[in-house]
């Protein structure tokens, strides 16, 4: 059986966690908040090197990535709509 890291927190997000409340970071001495799924996710990633296989199979990897690829489909489709102002300039 394996032994967990004593550095590496156990996530503690789930169903029903509210991010617009702000979410604390997991890591005990970490004062980050999150007021997004994503924010959080990233933080997490970035701040304390947690790998995405690490994070693979946790709500917080899978609340994460879809707002992070809500996020992505929505720039995306505003680059495809036409500039208003352009339009008139014909």
């Amino acid at each position: 059986m394996a032994v967990a890291d004593p550095e590496v927190p156990e996530l503690i997000y789930k169903e029903g966690d509210d991010p617009s409340q702000g979410l604390v970071c997991c890591y005990g001495g970490c004062d980050f908040r999150g007021f997004s799924w994503h924010s959080i996710f990233t933080h997490v990633r970035l701040r304390h090197g947690r790998k995405y296989a690490n994070l693979r199979g946790t709500y917080l990897y899978r609340k994460g990535t879809e707002e992070s690829n809500a996020m992505q489909n929505e720039l995306r489709r505003k680059r495809r709509l036409p500039d208003p102002a352009a339009q008139g300039e014909h």
